[in-house]
């Protein structure tokens, strides 16, 4: 089992509650009006303690998405679902994830687009996995993986008519989509992500 100094301790506790200032700050402001300093004075660091960690304020959405990762392998180990209900388990935990945070995966998103290369995945390192989830050892030893391959590890358990990659493809432009079609039209998010994946798997 690795065992942890005190150095790495409290830099995974420090980047784990930048995450969580993120989280409640986001509940009342867009990200563009969150300033990395109120985040580090929320954290009880300096601001140039934050950019230690976060090159960029936007590496917190690269961030969150790992954490999601992450969150969604601990879920899976803890309670296994295979196939369809999987997949399903998967947009329903995010539809809560908006719904509590509606900004973050809009700012991703955008942030996503906005950038003309493919974003760097950014590191989460063992400590911050312990911190996490500290009864899942198992996790300390694993790759986070990303929604892809999160989708097609449970693609695997499903007889489909159409390739994996072109349901894959289908998932994620839901996954993505139906966020910014929930924000634009008002409607439910978990009854959009429910309809699509009603449709997607349908077709199958």
């Amino acid at each position: 089992m690795h065992t942890f100094g005190h150095r790495e301790l409290k830099k995974a506790k420090t980047k784990l509650e930048c995450l969580s200032a993120l989280h409640i700050m986001s509940k009342n402001k867009s990200f563009k009006d969150i300033k990395a300093k109120d985040i580090a004075i929320t954290v009880g660091i300096t601001e140039m303690t934050f950019f230690n960690y976060f090159k960029t304020k936007d590496e917190l959405l690269l961030y969150y998405m790992r954490i999601w990762s992450l969150d969604q392998m601990a879920i899976q180990i803890e309670k296994p679902l295979k196939g369809y209900d999987a997949i399903r388990r998967i947009f329903i935990h995010t539809a809560n994830e908006i719904k509590t945070y509606p900004t973050i995966m809009l700012s991703l998103i955008g942030y996503i687009a906005s950038v003309h290369e493919k974003p760097t995945v950014f590191t989460v390192e063992p400590a911050e996995i312990y911190l996490r989830y500290p009864n899942l050892v198992v996790l300390s030893n694993s790759d986070i993986l990303n929604f892809d391959q999160l989708i097609l590890g449970h693609l695997q358990d499903i007889k489909l008519k159409s390739s994996k990659q072109e349901t894959l493809n289908l998932l994620r432009s839901a996954f993505y989509g139906d966020a910014i079609n929930a924000h634009i039209t008002a409607q439910d998010i978990q009854e959009l992500y429910e309809l699509s994946l009603k449709t997607i798997f349908k077709a199958e």
